[in-house]
């Protein structure tokens, strides 16, 4: 069991005014979308980077540099815009990939960095109950049942309990994987605040921190 950090690196983020866009969806052209994509990044000063397969994913334990971490902020401020106060940040959009025996579970539609904090509740969920754990949208639901927890399958509904479970997962496994998926995240807070006190002093700290939103326990 994995859960993977990642953020959202779009082409319509980096992309110049004047880029010309593939004429299907991913799913008509992912090879047309693809090569965009890196041709999007390098144009912006990103390289060696790939997105996961059909997404604008990537790990977060990838980007390392101080340049390249100052190009993504510059990124997010194009589109949060001015960060006049603290409460004005969001947390990088992206999420956690879920991997287990080679099924795979990527987050939704305006799932973000913090979301973490809603997979460490999920283990929390009252015994029996279906309860929808945020990880953008389409929703993912959750339920305890004996020690383990059970993910369903992405739904615009309501608990697809009539549907075979995505996840069936022990509890320490989806503890370990939380506690590893934290310290990465963590790791790259620590990587944010470093490149931003060029340009953001002493506020750094607390961006870099809410850019990530974890609660850590």
């Amino acid at each position: 069991m994995q859960l993977v950090p990642v953020i959202e690196l779009s082409v319509f983020d980096f992309a110049a005014e004047d880029k010309t866009f593939p004429s299907g969806s991913r799913v008509d052209q992912p090879a047309e979308w693809r090569h965009l994509w890196f041709d999007v990044m390098k144009s912006a000063g990103l390289t060696g980077l790939e997105p996961l397969p059909g997404t604008d994913l990537v790990p977060i334990e990838r980007i390392v540099d101080a340049s390249m971490i100052r190009t993504i902020i510059a990124g997010e401020l194009r589109v949060q815009g001015p960060w006049g106060d603290i409460d004005e940040v969001s947390p990088i959009n992206g999420g956690y990939v879920w991997r287990h025996e080679g099924t795979q579970l990527l987050p939704g539609c305006c799932a973000d960095l913090g979301n973490l904090n809603e997979i460490r509740d999920a283990l929390r969920i009252k015994a029996g109950s279906w309860e929808m754990v945020w990880m953008g949208h389409p929703w993912v639901y959750a339920r305890v049942n004996g020690g383990r927890l059970e993910i369903s399958p992405p739904t615009e509904g309501n608990a697809p309990t009539d549907q075979p479970l995505l996840f069936d997962l022990e509890f320490a496994d989806v503890e370990l994987a939380i506690a590893a998926a934290e310290r990465v995240a963590t790791e790259f807070q620590a990587r944010l605040e470093d490149a931003m006190k060029r340009d953001f002093g002493a506020r750094a700290t607390a961006l870099s921190k809410a850019l990530v939103a974890l609660v850590t326990t």
